[in-house]
């Protein structure tokens, strides 16, 4: 009976102490956060981006504590750049910020009166150009409006325009190669010009108004069976808004 009674109280002795070392662990921890100071940020997946326009955007003052800094509210400012998709922001134990960025990808380069103005993403939004900063895209013209013209959210209205831009995305390189440019007319019809190859100027292309990813398919396949192995074809104009039809003039 005394041995239970002695084990019982070194239990509770043990069990009291453990509860005294977590609470002391936990009161320390508390005052090393509460007081740990923020000590800059580590800036990632950048490339057209510049760490000192990210810098600036997140606004953090150098002299604030570390766990006081409201790491939403630095993503939704970040976020506010052009050329920032979305930003990935958490806290680090040593009192640092890390900071992943996921750019905007151009898929396209819109035009106006024969100058570039903006690119634009597969999602349609448009994206400034960047100095020293340059890719090889197709150039959207026509009915496409300038930087600017869909603030504050900067994403192209148009729906046939939008649909085309997401079909660029998930081309594979064969077939966006042949896109050199792309014409959007006001009631929301697309067209295309070829790229040109020796012994053929560039083709135009009538897309229509919607499915072009599939079109486009259709389009490097038609290109492969006829207009690359039959020279002699007198080809004008390829149409290709009927379905399993491409007429051509």
């Amino acid at each position: 009976m005394k041995v239970f009674e002695l084990s019982r109280r070194s239990f509770l002795i043990v069990a009291f102490t453990a509860v005294v070392v977590v609470a002391c662990t936990a009161v320390i921890g508390w005052q090393y956060r509460s007081n740990l100071d923020y000590k800059g940020m580590r800036v990632t997946g950048i490339n057209v981006v510049t760490s000192e326009e990210v810098t600036a955007l997140a606004a953090v003052p150098d002299d604030m504590l570390h766990y006081s800094i409201a790491v939403d509210s630095v993503r939704l400012r970040i976020e506010k750049h052009p050329w920032i998709g979305s930003a990935d922001v958490r806290r680090t134990a040593v009192g640092k910020l890390n900071i992943q960025i996921v750019e905007r990808r151009p898929v396209a380069l819109a035009a106006v009166n024969g100058v570039p103005d903006h690119y634009l993403d597969a999602s349609g939004f448009r994206i400034p150009l960047a100095q020293g900063v340059a890719f090889d895209l197709p150039v959207v013209s026509g009915h496409v409006g300038r930087y600017g013209t869909d603030a504050p959210n900067q994403r192209v209205s148009d729906r046939s325009l939008r649909e085309m831009l997401n079909a660029l995305d998930k081309l594979d390189e064969r077939t966006l190669a042949l896109v050199s440019e792309i014409q959007v007319k006001s009631t929301g019809s697309i067209s295309i010009q070829t790229i040109a190859i020796p012994g053929r100027k560039s083709i135009p292309v009538v897309l229509g108004e919607m499915d072009f990813e599939r079109k486009l398919i259709r389009l490097a396949a038609f290109w492969e069976q006829v207009v690359l192995k039959k020279p002699e074809a007198t080809i004008s104009t390829i149409d290709l808004r009927y379905d399993n039809l491409i007429s051509t003039t």
